[in-house]
């Protein structure tokens, strides 16, 4: 999915996606990106895709999701007890992500 475009995905395509809290790897300050990663997306076969369990919808996996959030408290006592950044921790988040592809033809 990484290497897409949100326009190569049919519409109304839902993506949902269970991530390290990005508060915890973010830089301690503000860095150049690295322009070494480009690369030229491929043409998406849809058919090809596998649809994961939705867990966006399950009310057990959100309600663990929300008990575990790091608080903002804690995550500045991490940050400064830690020389390297953290990388993977208990706190989770969601990222629901719908596509919708909206076009207007011109005459």
């Amino acid at each position: 999915l990484s290497r897409h475009s949100p326009g190569e995905f049919p519409d109304g395509t839902i993506v949902t996606l269970l991530v390290e809290d990005p508060k915890l790897t973010r830089p301690q300050r503000k860095t150049k990106p690295n322009e070494s990663g480009h690369s030229i997306a491929k043409t998406l076969n849809v058919n090809d895709l596998h649809l994961p369990l939705n867990l966006f919808w399950d009310f057990e996996i959100r309600k663990t999701v929300l008990e575990k959030k790091i608080s903002e408290a804690d995550l500045q006592k991490k940050r400064s007890s830690q020389l390297n950044p953290v990388k993977t921790s208990e706190a989770k988040v969601f990222f629901y992500i719908s596509v919708l592809v909206w076009w207007s033809t011109v005459q």
